[in-house]
């Protein structure tokens, strides 16, 4: 089961790969001794989209179809967890959060778990971690102008470079948290692996969004 699964996770029709194999193994090999769902946990975003579209049901089936993949090879199945993440697009000064709420609700008709982004902060008490970044130390962060480029697209608060500075900041005190949060737990994601810097610590895995070799985030699609 464990070799199989990591195929499908590593199958370029599915993803750019995984990250930490070796617990991805793992964790794969402690659900099979249990004959536990494997875990799987990851953001989805906000921005000023409203509704949920045809580009959202698109990625749903995407993923729905990963799982099929996954259930089809271990009887247990998946339990997917996502995190909305409304916390991250406030920062990025978003403010509805109807959207999201509308995703909530496709994702209990497919009896997917939800958190919300801004509840688990609070119950972390995560402004208390999040430190202030100098000039010096951001120019030593190896993805800080990408950062920025990513800041200049989708952040509406603010100038670029304190944008992407407090975004960088955020994540990491996030990383503090969320592995504990879900331990033993496999993180998937549609980012790029250039900025594995502000994944969680987590084992995980890449997913294309939408189709094969295409990771556009569906919350930042009005289509």
């Amino acid at each position: 089961m464990v070799d199989d699964i990591c195929g499908i996770f590593s199958s370029k029709r599915v993803g750019r790969g995984m990250f930490d194999e070796i617990l991805v193994r793992s964790i794969l090999e402690n659900c099979e001794k249990k004959n536990e769902q494997i875990p799987l946990v990851g953001f989805w975003g906000l921005s000023d989209k409203i509704e949920v579209t045809p580009f959202d049901k698109r990625c749903f089936k995407f993923l729905e179809n990963i799982i099929s993949r996954i259930n089809e090879i271990y009887s247990s199945g998946v339990k997917l967890t996502i995190i909305l993440a409304d916390s991250h697009g406030k920062m990025n000064g978003y403010e509805d959060t109807q959207y999201l709420s509308e995703i909530e609700k496709e994702c209990k008709i497919r009896g997917w778990d939800t958190v919300w982004l801004s509840d688990l902060w609070s119950s972390w008490g995560i402004s208390n971690h999040i430190r202030p970044i100098s000039d010096d130390e951001w120019e030593k962060v190896s993805i800080s102008e990408k950062l920025e480029y990513m800041a200049s697209k989708i952040s509406v608060n603010g100038e670029r470079k304190e944008s992407a500075k407090k975004y960088y900041s955020t994540r990491i005190a996030e990383g503090i948290f969320l592995p504990e949060t879900f331990k033993n737990m496999i993180w998937w994601s549609y980012s790029d692996p250039k900025y594995q810097e502000v994944l969680p610590p987590m084992p995980g895995v890449y997913f294309w969004s939408y189709k094969t070799y295409r990771s556009d985030c569906p919350w930042f699609v009005n289509k």
